[in-house]
């Protein structure tokens, strides 16, 4: 459809184009005569010259003698196909507010202004209060119905899933990790920073209806991904499976943990269309709204004082796979599923490039699993993802 209407649009300008170009140069029948017949033995690469062909030669005559030889191309004035500038100018408006908080965090931990314990307060804040209240109003403001498409759910979902798994193999091949550490960096390999930069981004590309891509994607992430790796890390902690002890101390701790509470009831009310009074809801968004920026400033002032530590390798394979192959298993699975010349197709690709969101730093900083590859993996995702996505949208053709 997308295609369809800006056809149609390059179609009207070339025809405004050339009718401008008519107005100002008119040449009289014996200049046309004598273009047609030289047109007639050179081919032009706009005349589609088929001279072999009978018939063709008296068509083309009387076509081109209701209008002056010229290729619509070459007028001075036709415009060029846009390209992605737009799209990256987003990217870096959405991406510059990321570094700038993550650096004054830093700022603010070299210069010791919060203390000693001033991570783990901020991150007990985002944790306990205002990512829960984030995503129940995230999820409570919309339908479920109205944004389910079951092609993009498997595609996008799938990609997750498969980068989720792929980040846990990597974590148990390089750094022998349990399980929780194993989880955790699947996590930062797999969870996108969809509701912060995606969102944005899909409505520049394909207008107001972009968000439903970007909306359903957030979903998938905070009540799929994100509950799934929590799972596993309280499986860890609470000393394996197997036993009804051990299962249910796990179920206890999954269902105490305040994320998990605020996705479990965000879903229901979504699901049932249960209408949160007005107070309420602007209650939670003010209070969300803090949790993105606490998050990204903790992660700085953990920075300033850990750095990467003995990380790295890990969060160069936790950055590649969530900025590069997860994008490139959405792109595998979209031929069985979805069209990567429609809208949905598009955004699932999209969304799967994001960088790592910075969640994944407020769960590993709270079971202390991961944290510097976490905090890592959201500031090396986020740069690269400035090169990666930008490249991506110039693939895509979004625009």
């Amino acid at each position: 459809m997308l295609d369809q209407i800006a056809q149609g649009v390059d179609l009207r300008l070339r025809e405004v184009a050339v009718g401008r170009r008519r107005q100002h140069h008119r040449p009289d029948q014996a200049i046309l005569q004598r273009r047609h017949a030289h047109s007639l033995r050179i081919a032009s690469p706009c005349t589609c010259a088929r001279r072999g062909r009978a018939g063709q030669a008296s068509s083309t005559t009387r076509r081109l003698a209701a209008r002056p030889l010229m290729c619509p191309r070459r007028i001075s004035g036709f415009p060029a196909r846009r390209g992605s500038g737009p799209f990256v100018q987003v990217l870096l408006t959405v991406a510059f507010p990321i570094f700038a908080l993550i650096g004054t965090g830093w700022v603010a931990g070299r210069l010791r202004l919060l203390g000693e314990h001033g991570t783990t307060a901020l991150n007990a804040f985002v944790g306990w209060f205002a990512l829960p209240a984030m995503l129940f109003a995230a999820l409570a403001k919309v339908s479920i119905a109205d944004v389910l498409n079951g092609p993009f759910v498997v595609v996008f979902g799938g990609s997750m899933l498969l980068t989720y798994v792929a980040g846990m193999v990597a974590a148990r091949v390089v750094a022998r990790a349990r399980l929780a550490h194993m989880s955790l960096f699947g996590l930062s390999a797999s969870f996108g920073n969809v509701g912060y930069m995606g969102i944005p981004l899909c409505v520049t590309a394909f207008g107001s209806e972009g968000a439903l891509p970007g909306t359903l994607a957030t979903i998938l992430g905070a009540a799929g991904i994100l509950t799934f790796g929590l799972i596993l890390v309280e499986i860890d902690i609470q000393g394996g499976r197997g036993t009804p002890a051990v299962r249910g101390r796990v179920m206890k701790a999954v269902v105490r943990s305040p994320i998990v509470q605020a996705v479990t009831l965000g879903v229901l009310v979504s699901a049932l269309r249960i209408a949160v009074p007005e107070p309420v809801l602007r209650f939670l968004e003010l209070l969300g709204s803090a949790a993105a920026p606490c998050a990204l400033f903790a992660i700085g002032l953990f920075l300033s004082d850990k750095g990467l530590g003995t990380s790295r390798l890990e969060v160069a394979l936790a950055s590649v796979g969530k900025v590069l192959l997860q994008p490139l298993i959405a792109v595998a699975l979209l031929p069985w599923f979805l069209d990567l010349d429609t809208m949905w197709g598009k955004a699932a690709v999209l969304c799967a490039a994001l960088p790592t969101a910075a969640n994944a730093f407020v769960i590993a900083k709270e079971y202390e699993t991961f944290v510097e590859g976490a905090s890592g993996t959201i500031l090396v995702s986020t740069v690269t993802s400035v090169a990666t996505v930008s490249a991506l949208l110039v693939l895509l053709r979004v625009g």
